[in-house]
């Protein structure tokens, strides 16, 4: 019966830091197939770790196709997303000029 010891494990072949490369980099393909935004990956010079940020229309866009409804997730992160459809709403209206933007709005009305 084969026995695993320390020596017999493989070396090079994964390493925390090529995984996490490697998980954000498929995050930016996937999200890119999803939202069309393109992103970048890079690690924060206060601890290293990788973050990729989407805002606006992107974000909205890859809330609702990642949190759809009655999907497996914690409520919390759904209401989060749930909040962020109606962000999209607000959105759209302000583009087709349905309300006025805030600062086309004369103060005290």
């Amino acid at each position: 019966m084969p026995t695993c010891s320390a020596s017999s494990r493989p070396t090079a072949t994964w390493h925390p830091a090529q995984a996490g490369k490697a998980v954000g980099a498929y995050l930016c393909r996937y999200a890119k197939v999803v939202t069309g935004a393109a992103r970048q990956i890079g690690r924060n010079a206060r601890d290293g770790v990788y973050n990729v940020v989407y805002t606006k229309e992107a974000a909205v866009q890859l809330a609702e196709h990642l949190y759809y409804p009655d999907c497996l997730s914690l409520a919390r992160k759904q209401t989060a997303a749930s909040s962020l459809a109606s962000c999209s709403v607000r959105l759209w209206r302000l583009k087709t000029g349905q309300v006025q933007r805030p600062e086309d709005v004369p103060p005290g009305t």
